[in-house]
């Protein structure tokens, strides 16, 4: 009798640790949905700097409602706005571990892809295969104390992405500071042909949620 009691016990000890094996596993995997902020109703203003033209302006990008990509996904439709006319809207598709940025409700159309939560050394690339198409390459450098006028902030991840075509003397290069559960601190993006380049410093100066 002894020997079955204790071979119940040993069983359930070994039912429970599996258990919490499991749980901790799953709770690795799990993002917060906050991690990237995309909720309607969230802005973010920035200073940005032309180089081109040389001059600054304001920039506020707010989060105006969904809309539905051609594969059917759900997306945040997000407004860029300088001097009261809207310039610009993003499609940004939000999966457990990726964002998806495209310039139209195409879904062929992808603009960026953040996989996350950012770990520091992790590289991904990405593009159309359509000839004269740019390809992405992004890589988490670092994580660091950064700056602002928005605030002064600690484990600010630097990413940054290298784009190549296949047109002689083409270059990319942008650098994203990101802040988890506030967004994109500071952006500096340079783009050209040989001489030609275009270089945008994009500035947080304020942000706000919905409650």
């Amino acid at each position: 009798m002894w020997r079955f009691l204790l071979a119940v016990l040993l069983s359930a000890v070994v039912a429970i640790a599996l258990v919490s094996c499991d749980n901790s596993t799953s709770s690795k995997n799990v993002v917060d949905p906050n991690y990237f902020p995309s909720k309607v109703g969230s802005q973010w203003v920035y200073n940005v700097y032309d180089s081109i033209a040389d001059v600054g302006y304001e920039t506020e990008v707010t989060i105006t409602g969904l809309d539905t990509m051609s594969n059917g996904q759900v997306a945040t439709l997000w407004s860029y706005k300088a001097d009261k006319i809207v310039f610009r809207f993003d499609w940004v598709v939000k999966n457990k571990d990726s964002v998806k940025v495209y310039d139209s409700p195409v879904a062929d159309d992808m603009l960026r892809l953040y996989l996350i939560p950012f770990e520091i050394g992790r590289k991904w690339t990405y593009g159309l295969h359509a000839p004269g198409s740019k390809t992405y390459q992004d890589k988490v450098e670092l994580k660091s104390e950064f700056t602002v006028p928005a605030g002064e902030y600690d484990n600010v991840y630097l990413i940054s992405t290298t784009i190549t075509q296949a047109v002689p003397g083409y270059f990319g290069l942008r650098e994203l500071r990101f802040l988890p559960h506030v967004g994109r601190l500071h952006i500096y993006e340079t783009e050209g042909y040989d001489e030609a380049d275009i270089n945008k410093v994009w500035t947080l100066t304020e942000y706000s949620f919905p409650d």
